[in-house]
């Protein structure tokens, strides 16, 4: 065991601050719920568990019961079903503040491997933190991120010029599969390692091809497709099949140009604008890589830059990729005695920025959001009705109220376009609603108070106002 004086502990401690930026980021992070999808995954886990056995229809709507359904997802779900048993929301808050700071750590190695300072990285992903904002939370995106980076390392590796002994190959190879199966079974975004693996290896190969070291590009091509080849065929080895390669195409059919981070960057939300915020940090990056000769990285961004481009959703992956070739050049800019000052007191502003903020959080700490669950109105929905709701308490009403069916929440694979518009169009209260409700027998409905539908519902001789939240209003047949 190293002494605590030791030069190797010494400079581990020069790391604090990444530690700090990551653990505060983690807290704001955990203090609230945020995201609809964390909810009703955890009722997916939970019910996995309790039946020994995955799902493959719909079990919980009534808009769409008995359909197809595949979930993407389903080792993180159980994953967060155990959570959520530790300690419900609370639980799910400490989980978050753990991913975070193990992102941001994971970062800071990767970036201290590329040569940058400690100061330089915790400045970066302090500058980082309001692009990260809206998607670093308990989803099983956040699993893709972090397995991101071992990924990268792995890329790095593969694409190095050298000759590689067979035992040197089957180890890589292991490793590679090793991550692929891991994060495939945790999050169907892994189609995205193999396509990866392939472009660097293809940037690498041109970059040394150009060098005139021809037998150098084709041993990296050749890795490099092996490795890609590997890869694809371990994202198959699920409990569905290869079922991820179909269900992307399902998920960004259903959702491109309906939900917010299907849509490409711009200035339109918030979610856009953290893909344009991904993008400058992108083409620093790019700069910084291509100078020092990295063009398997060079290959990774362009990659992700070009997913991000069809989708702000992959904006995190892409500042994974980024931000440790951005902090090499906050180092290279903080080395004059006089920016590195400046940075220090900066990092100490917005660090005591968060520690006021979370403080003031604490008390809602392990808690959800009031637009994606209202428990007050929940526990006031009849034993297994059949409710008309909107999007976002969808999640809460399966979690919270398992005996109840719903008409849509956020798996978009299973309702499809047309059916998340259907929903829609219920609350808007187009010709014909009344008699649609009806016919479905629908019992009760939980929607906004300003909603069209519920604004007609109160005043109609059948039904009756159960109660009512500063969001939404419960209505109940008579």
């Amino acid at each position: 065991m190293p002494h605590w004086k030791s030069p190797r502990v010494v400079a581990a401690a020069r790391w604090w601050p990444v530690l700090l930026c990551g653990g505060l980021f983690g807290v704001l992070r955990g203090a609230r719920l945020a995201d609809s999808d964390v909810l009703w995954e955890i009722r997916t886990g939970l019910d996995a568990v309790a039946h020994h056995a995955l799902p493959h229809t719909d079990p919980y709507s009534w808009t769409a019961a008995g359909s197809a359904w595949v979930p993407n997802s389903w080792g993180w779900d159980v994953l967060l079903a155990g959570v959520w048993r530790c300690g419900g929301f609370a639980a799910i808050g400490v989980f978050t503040a753990v991913l975070v700071t193990v992102l941001f750590c994971g970062i800071g190695h990767r970036a201290a491997r590329a040569g940058a300072a400690p100061l330089a990285v915790a400045a970066t992903l302090a500058g980082a933190v309001a692009a990260f904002a809206p998607w670093v939370t308990a989803r099983p995106q956040t699993a893709g991120f972090l397995l991101l980076i071992p990924l990268l390392a792995l890329i790095d590796r593969a694409t190095g010029p050298g000759r590689f002994a067979g035992r040197q190959l089957t180890v890589l190879t292991a490793e590679v599969a090793a991550v692929s199966v891991l994060w495939v079974n945790l999050h169907f975004s892994a189609v995205l390692a193999p396509v990866l693996l392939f472009a660097a290896g293809v940037f690498a190969a041109a970059a040394a091809r150009r060098t005139r070291e021809r037998g150098a590009a084709r041993r990296i091509l050749s890795r490099s497709g092996l490795l890609a080849v590997v890869s694809a065929g371990c994202c198959c080895v699920t409990p569905y099949g290869p079922a991820a390669f179909t269900k992307a195409a399902q998920v960004r059919d259903a959702s491109t140009g309906l939900i917010l981070e299907w849509l490409p960057p711009g200035l339109g939300s918030y979610a856009q604008v953290t893909g344009l915020l991904a993008f400058v940090a992108a083409a620093a990056a790019l700069w910084v890589a291509a100078r020092s000769g990295r063009w398997a990285t060079v290959g990774v961004l362009f990659t992700l830059a070009a997913a991000t481009g069809m989708a702000c959703r992959f904006a995190p992956l892409l500042l994974v990729a980024a931000l440790p070739q951005v902090a090499v050049l906050v180092t290279r800019a903080v080395r004059r005695d006089r920016a590195a000052r400046w940075l220090r007191r900066t990092l100490a502003g917005v660090s005591g920025v968060s520690c006021v903020v979370a403080l003031f959080g604490a008390g809602q700490f392990g808690s959800a959001t009031d637009m994606l669950a209202a428990p007050t109105l929940l526990a006031r929905i009849p034993h297994g009705c059949r409710v008309l709701n909107d999007y976002n308490i969808g999640g809460a009403l399966l979690l919270l109220r398992p005996d109840v069916q719903v008409s849509v929440e956020s798996r978009n694979d299973v309702y499809g376009r047309a059916g998340v518009q259907a929903n829609k169009h219920s609350l808007a209260e187009v010709p014909g609603t009344g008699a649609y409700l009806d016919r479905s027998g629908v019992r009760c409905v939980l929607a906004g108070t300003a909603s069209p539908l519920v604004r007609a519902l109160r005043g109609a001789e059948h039904w009756r106002v159960a109660g009512k939240d500063s969001v939404r209003t419960l209505l109940v047949r008579r």
